[in-house]
């Protein structure tokens, strides 16, 4: 039926987070399955996320001025008015695609992110990458694009991944979870070539108390023995 949604806010439990948005924050909720609470919520934004919606009904105004309770398994969509301007996006945020195909923006809050690449383990500088893309295999593999144009591959040390949802609050994501991140629009580091791709090799001196080694653009070279995990100089 037709009307005003009078629901204020909507709780939203994802496999990474506990949610809730304001109704304004809304554009469109989709329940995928009548018998279930899971659904997909499109923020204003275009923001997707998927998981279960807490509220049992939505509390309907309809045109005639009276108030119903509509179940929730009686409803296949729902969906909001919005406003000009509320739909528009940070030009600044992150993307961040997850493998289950929620995507949103935000900032990632972590400073760094450690790889294992040719047993060596290296600290990657966000602030000097345009994207990562998380790949999965018999060892999930960590393929970072630096802003230089040079790509670097290895195992995540790393596990969590901290971000600002534009619409939301802090999350932490698992890297398992996680497809790609996008931080100045570049393009996807699964086009580079492997001349492009960077690892740092290992030598037998690695472990002498000669000066430290440079790594590839954006990179610091962690001697072994001097990494301590979430704390990368």
């Amino acid at each position: 039926p037709d009307g005003t949604i009078l629901n204020k806010s909507f709780k939203f439990r994802t496999a990474y987070a506990d949610l809730e948005f304001e109704q304004r924050q809304i554009k469109e909720i989709n329940l995928e399955s009548g018998s279930q609470p899971l659904a997909s919520i499109i923020a204003v934004n275009s923001n997707r996320f998927s998981g279960f919606l807490s509220e049992p009904v939505l509390l309907l105004r309809t045109k005639e001025g009276r108030q119903r309770e509509v179940r929730r398994e009686k409803i296949l969509k729902a969906t909001f008015q919005t406003r000009e301007g509320e739909t528009a996006r940070n030009a600044k945020s992150h993307s961040i695609v997850l493998r289950n195909g929620d995507a949103f923006t935000g900032k990632v809050l972590n400073d760094s992110f450690v790889v294992l690449s040719n047993n060596v383990k290296v600290s990657v500088r966000l602030a000097d990458a345009e994207s990562i893309r998380f790949i999965a295999g018999k060892t999930l593999l960590a393929r970072s694009r630096m802003s230089g144009g040079s790509v670097v591959e290895g195992i995540p040390e790393t596990e969590d991944i901290e971000v600002q949802l534009d619409l939301g609050p802090a999350i932490r994501l698992y890297r398992d979870q996680i497809d790609s991140i996008s931080f100045r629009g570049g393009s996807s580091p699964d086009k580079a070539t492997d001349s492009e791709v960077q690892r740092v090799e290992t030598s037998p001196s690695a472990s002498s108390q000669s000066a430290p080694r440079k790594g590839p653009e954006g990179m610091v070279w962690i001697p072994p023995g001097k990494f301590l995990m979430g704390s990368p100089p």
